[in-house]
């Protein structure tokens, strides 16, 4: 009877000791700061009036936020807006403008400030002439937002008021549309002896058919002895491996050991971590962690990944896809190597599968060479993109 109540004092303290460890790594605080709105600018035109002003996102905490979503929009008065046309977003300054207001994920790392743009367009229903004086005094708006870090989401809802007195007067006559240009960086290759062709195609989703994608937008474009490289979380969504992420339940364990890796890891999410359990299995991902603990102890490291396996590595987090999937989990692709085999077949060229991103960083997943070597020289530069190039084919070939 004293063996057994020890043994459950023992994992009693072990239980503490590990809640109090990973409360104490913290997590992300994300603020609105209502009241630091700033550059409060209004413009006219003959068309309509553009009121545009900047509203700071602040991470106070001690891990990274994944802002996942957020809506604004104006909230409902009465008659008060009958005769008005209004027209409301919020853009992040890094992110190209989308024409729906689609909120694209991104990351706020801790102790980061982004400045959001807000952009609202009024104008009379019936087109006659607005002045800045024809505008209601008071404007309020609300901003919808989701977030997560270490712990799953959360949900806010923060009101701002605009007065349209506070709005300096710009100039007149200005385009007021709201679309920007983003400038992306040239992709230049490291091999000059090797040339890489991106190959545009359109979203890729579950319902395309691989082979039709490739027999439309690649092989047009191919060349005897080309090889046919495709970024292995295209892969993962044409085989429905891409999982809304408010779909996953994280389990105990999911919020828990998460906290255990690298803010820039993708299990450090409870979401992917929990994709990975019910991968890898429950007890392979408990006994990871714990060999990985102890590799950490002894300067070793990678231990975790190389008990978890392949499920583990390859699994993307939000915002690591392109959108729509940007606020996904993309788990790897399933049988890779058949897959590969498959395409050779029917295409007659070689084709590999591969993560790559701007790091650097080239990892084989699957491949019908015998030696990857001139796969990671090709795609060290990332032709394909990890943003949304829609590229997410390219065609390796050898300049003779």
């Amino acid at each position: 009877m004293y063996i057994l109540l020890l043994i459950i004092f023992i994992f009693l303290i072990l239980y503490l000791t590990f809640e109090f460890l990973c409360k104490s790594m913290g997590d992300c605080n994300l603020t609105l700061n209502v009241h630091e709105i700033q550059e409060k600018t209004l413009k006219t035109s003959k068309e309509a009036i553009l009121l545009n002003f900047k509203i700071p996102f602040d991470n106070t905490g001690k891990q990274q936020a994944i802002i996942l979503d957020g809506v604004f929009r104006l909230q409902p008065e009465g008659d008060k807006y009958d005769k008005f046309d209004i027209s409301s977003r919020l853009l992040n300054p890094e992110f190209p403008v989308y024409h729906d207001n689609y909120w694209e994920a991104f990351l706020l790392k801790p102790g980061e400030k982004l400045w959001l743009k807000g952009k609202i367009k009024v104008d009379f229903k019936d087109k006659t002439a607005l002045n800045p004086q024809d505008l209601p005094e008071v404007m309020y708006f609300d901003l919808s937002y989701k977030y997560y870090g270490r712990n799953p989401i959360k949900y806010e809802k923060k009101e701002i008021i605009l007065k349209t007195k506070e709005f300096d007067i710009i100039s007149n006559d200005v385009n007021t549309s709201s679309q920007e240009t983003v400038i992306k960086p040239e992709r230049k290759p490291l091999d000059e002896s090797i040339k890489t062709i991106p190959v545009k195609t359109h979203i890729l989703r579950e319902s395309d058919d691989l082979m039709e994608v490739l027999k439309k937008y690649v092989i047009p474009l191919s060349s005897p002895g080309d090889i046919l490289a495709i970024a292995e979380s295209v892969v993962a969504i044409l085989q429905g491996r891409a999982l809304y992420i408010e779909d996953i339940k994280p389990c105990y364990i999911a919020t828990r050991i998460n906290r255990f890796f690298q803010q820039d890891a993708s299990l450090s999410s409870p979401y992917s971590l929990q994709m990975a359990i019910k991968e890898a299995g429950t007890i392979r991902i408990i006994l990871a962690f714990l060999i990985g603990i102890l590799g950490k102890l002894t300067g070793r490291k990678g231990d975790f990944y190389r008990i978890a396996g392949r499920a583990a590595t390859t699994i993307d987090d939000p915002p690591g896809t392109m959108p729509p999937f940007d606020k996904s989990v993309v788990l790897g692709p399933k049988a890779p190597q058949k897959l590969v085999e498959e395409i050779k077949l029917k295409t007659n060229l070689d084709a590999t599968i591969v993560d790559a991103n701007d790091l650097g960083k080239v990892d084989v997943l699957a491949s019908t060479l015998k030696n990857n070597e001139l796969i990671v020289r090709a795609l060290t530069h990332n032709p394909q993109g990890n943003a949304d190039e829609q590229t997410p084919i390219v065609l390796i070939r050898q300049i003779k």
